[in-house]
């Protein structure tokens, strides 16, 4: 019997895409200051680099100072730094997706809830805030890098945290290369939500979610079929 729920946040819950346009404008400026590069060309430079590689490429910052001519420059590395730093510790104006909070209100009613993320704590603990949803988790799991999904590792520190079965468990996600070959390794089921950038992305076999969903309000009635399914096995 289902007994966890485990969502993951980015563009599961809510549009990330805001978050890192705000920083772009930011460090669009640091830029314009440091070496007076037009505003407007370094925020499209770093926007078309987040559409091609996606959230989870980790050198956004790093390509894009190469493309504008300024990877050489004596100041590179600090520019780099500040730019982690003003993502770290931006404060943004986050929105759910439609329904999520209900969603999140009815989930609660019957089963436990974690939340489960590759971000760091201090940026996600903000971002559940500014969501106003932190008093739904009953866990909040930000593992270090390298535990990070597609890893088992976080999702078997999540059954141990809650003292269930991999069968018991169900995880929620956007992204199936990242969000589920862990899971289904740890015999725990998967939703996959079609509504972020992944939603046209090709999905192997060993990424496969159990159901596919278009938005947050489907989910209950998901997660109602999955409860009347049977466990699955393990993969490790």
């Amino acid at each position: 019997m289902v007994q966890v729920i485990v969502f993951d946040l980015d563009y599961t819950l809510y549009d990330d895409t805001p978050y890192w346009l705000g920083v772009f404008r930011e460090v669009a400026r640091i830029l314009n200051d440091a070496h007076a590069i037009d505003e407007e060309k370094a925020f499209l430079a770093l926007k078309r680099i987040l559409e091609e590689k996606t959230y989870t490429y980790r050198k956004i910052f790093d390509d894009a100072f190469c493309e504008l001519g300024i990877a050489g420059s004596e100041d590179y590395a600090s520019l780099i730094q500040r730019s982690v730093e003003i993502y770290r510790n931006y404060i943004p104006s986050l929105v759910l997706y439609p329904g999520a909070f209900d969603v999140l209100k009815e989930v609660k009613k019957k089963y436990r809830i974690a939340l489960l993320t590759n971000g760091t704590l201090p940026i996600t603990e903000r971002k559940l805030k500014i969501l106003g949803i932190e008093q739904f988790f009953d866990c909040v799991h930000c593992p270090v890098p390298e535990d990070r999904k597609p890893s088992p590792k976080p999702f078997l520190f999540l059954l141990e945290e809650f003292g269930v079965e991999g069968h018991e468990m169900v995880y929620i996600g956007d992204n199936p290369e990242i969000d589920f070959p862990g899971a289904k390794k740890c015999g725990v089921k998967t939703i996959r939500i079609t509504s972020g950038p992944f939603a046209e992305s090709v999905v192997s076999e060993g990424a496969a979610p159990d159901i596919t969903v278009r938005t947050l309000p489907e989910v209950p009635q998901a997660l109602e079929a999955l409860v009347r399914t049977g466990p699955m096995s393990p993969g490790i």
